[in-house]
């Protein structure tokens, strides 16, 4: 949607459709809901032209299909025991390392340990095929690098602030120094020109991909299972403790920054560049959306997952806020649906923190009749309006692992 004219059509089109059924070149998840990442979708759900709370009747559509019934069941006979936590690593040099700030030649504000990688010898498809995923940021591509498969987050920027250069040495730092942490993503090394960081390949996507999108059977029939559910959130938990423990806040934690391996480990990305996707936000949006759809870009994305105690302060994000997120992630987990998206609608001309304003109202995602009690109450902790309130990814941890995660009832 490129185009003013492109754009009063879809809007005109979703207007008249409110109570009818969504045309077919509407974009959906896989439950037949509309695709909030796309302007077209975003466009019906302002109008309240598209379906909540389908995920139950998608779940009895699909265990109507012997093969995957056959593989739930499978599924459900394996062994899968709870995830271990890894011991916390004692980092005290590495506050220091991410909070200083260089002077002179940023190449050499990065420490030698960390490899620098000619742009030139990674072997990336010219094409759109390579493609992993698109952001404020930039955009990830696939490719390869020493003979392996990396994933190479690319920024738009060319030209970087002194604050923006801070934040990327802040992004490598951390990396380079956590990235053996099974559920931290492992760096490689960073190109300077063009500004890239290279990483490992997480092979199955974000956990925002596997909830909503994905419909590969064998996969999903995976999903259903609330042990590996579990696992996934246990791993959340565990990146966390130990960026905590290093005095690092993330401060965007989403599902959309949590990757899961093959082996449905999760993997935390995405942390040290805020501040830089904060100021380019708005000229990627335009690039992508048109310059009137940033705001609903952003009340699908981060402002439903955000503390909304943030909104009226200048300082950096508290250990608490990271843990609100936390919280937001844990009822979609459970409920299978994205914060907020049965009001969306009411969000729409809100503002960019529409979904947060609301949170600020004392309002929060719906929690599912299904969630057990004492799932509900943890949910309710982690999102609590006082900070202080709210556990740490400590005590979390022993909260969690007694905690019993149900397969969707649709499925039993």
């Amino acid at each position: 949607m490129r185009t003013t004219a492109a754009k009063n059509w879809v809007a005109s089109e979703a207007s008249a459709r409110m109570t009818s059924a969504l045309p077919v070149w509407v974009p959906r998840k896989k439950d037949g809901s509309v695709d909030l990442r796309t302007a077209i979708g975003r466009a019906f759900a302002s109008h309240g032209s598209h379906k909540v709370q389908q995920r139950e009747d998608y779940w009895h559509s699909r265990i109507a299909d012997d093969l995957f019934y056959r593989l739930v069941q499978y599924q459900q006979q394996m062994s899968v025991p709870v995830l271990e936590p890894t011991p916390v690593r004692e980092t005290p040099f590495l506050y220091d390392e991410c909070r200083g700030h260089f002077s002179g030649d940023f190449e050499a504000s990065i420490p030698d340990s960390i490899p620098h990688i000619d742009y030139c010898n990674l072997k990336i498809a010219a094409d759109e095929s390579s493609e992993l995923g698109r952001g404020s940021f930039g955009v990830v591509l696939k490719g390869k690098w020493n003979g392996m498969d990396v994933a190479v987050k690319k920024l738009h920027l060319d030209q970087l602030t002194k604050k923006e250069k801070d934040s990327f040495r802040k992004e490598v730092v951390i990396l380079a120094n956590l990235g053996s942490h099974p559920n931290l993503v492992k760096l490689y090394g960073y190109c300077l020109n063009p500004l890239c960081i290279v990483m490992e390949l997480v092979q199955r996507g974000s956990f925002s991909y596997l909830l909503h999108y994905c419909e590969d059977p064998e996969v999903e029939a995976k999903m259903t299972d609330g042990r590996i559910k579990k696992n996934l959130v246990i791993g959340i938990v565990d990146g966390m403790r130990q960026l905590h423990a290093s005095q690092i806040v993330h401060g965007d934690l989403k599902p959309q920054n949590v990757l899961v391996t093959s082996d449905y480990v999760a993997k935390i990305t995405d942390f040290g560049l805020s501040r830089l996707r904060g100021k380019t936000s708005s000229t990627v949006a335009s690039r992508q959306l048109g310059e009137g759809d940033e705001e609903r870009a952003s009340v699908a994305g981060t402002a439903g997952y955000m503390a909304p105690e943030l909104l009226d302060s200048t300082a950096p994000p508290e250990y608490s806020s990271d843990v609100f997120s936390f919280g937001v992630i844990l009822n979609e987990v459970i409920c299978e649906e994205e914060p907020y998206s049965d009001q969306y609608a009411n969000f729409a001309g809100r503002g960019p923190f529409g979904a947060a304003n609301y949170a600020k109202q004392g309002k929060r995602p719906t929690i599912s009749y299904t969630t057990p009690p004492a799932v509900k109450r943890l949910i309710e902790k982690c999102w609590a309006a006082e900070p202080r309130a709210r556990p740490s990814f400590e005590e979390l941890l022993d909260l969690i692992i007694p905690a019993t995660f149900r397969i969707p009832d649709s499925i039993n």
